[in-house]
């Protein structure tokens, strides 16, 4: 009966099924990991939150998303704080205040390279990983300093390339590629191929 009562008045319903099928697809589309998306998400529902009938008189409200970003900006949260908002609704304010802080506080992306321990050459189902393992990492992580096994990245780098993350250790040299016997056998094919054409060109030259 409240939730009859709530929408009594709302005439608002999809008569078309195709109209319907579009919504859906829209929907689906959205990437409920990415804090963008999910921040689309609570404006379209805010959007038909506002076209509602009811909604003013329900207690039905949001907050337009320049009051939310202005109030993120003035309150200026930081890394370790904690932020409230009892009645979120669809997070805007929270979403903001996540927003602020990844814009500000994300300068330098800190690498630690993990390493095996001895007698190990790869984790497996009888041989897991363990959570004594990240002793040194937590110690480190208290006091980061670059190392062999640890190194800094400066956000614009990571920008430029597109935000992939994959970065090697730079204090350590590349491993060499392994090549397979076949691979072997097309390289030495082609340096033979150049040798042909360089001898051509030789016999070519001196007749």
């Amino acid at each position: 009966m409240l939730v009859h009562g709530v929408f009594a008045n709302n005439y608002n319903y999809m008569k078309s099924g195709i109209h319907l099928r579009q919504v859906i697809n829209k929907l689906n589309a959205i990437d409920f990991n990415n804090s963008k998306d999910k921040q689309i998400f609570g404006e379209i529902y805010e959007t038909f939150l506002g076209e509602l009938q009811s909604a003013g008189t329900l207690g039905e409200f949001y907050t337009p998303r320049a009051i939310t970003e202005l109030l993120a900006e003035l309150t200026d949260p930081k890394p370790g704080e904690k932020v409230l908002d009892p009645a979120c609704g669809t997070g805007g304010y929270l979403t903001a205040a996540l927003e602020h802080l990844k814009v500000k506080a994300t300068k330098t992306i800190w690498y630690y390279q993990h390493q095996l321990p001895e007698g190990y050459k790869a984790y497996s189902k009888t041989r897991p990983i363990q959570l004594s393992e990240f002793d040194e990492v937590k110690k480190w992580w208290k006091k980061r300093e670059e190392s062999e096994i640890a190194w800094k990245v400066d956000i614009k780098r990571i920008k430029e390339s597109g935000y992939n993350l994959d970065i090697k250790n730079p204090h350590q040299p590349e491993e060499e590629k392994q090549h397979t016997a076949a691979e072997l056998l097309e390289m030495l094919h082609k340096s033979f191929a150049k040798g042909d054409e360089l001898l051509a060109t030789i016999r070519k030259e001196i007749q």
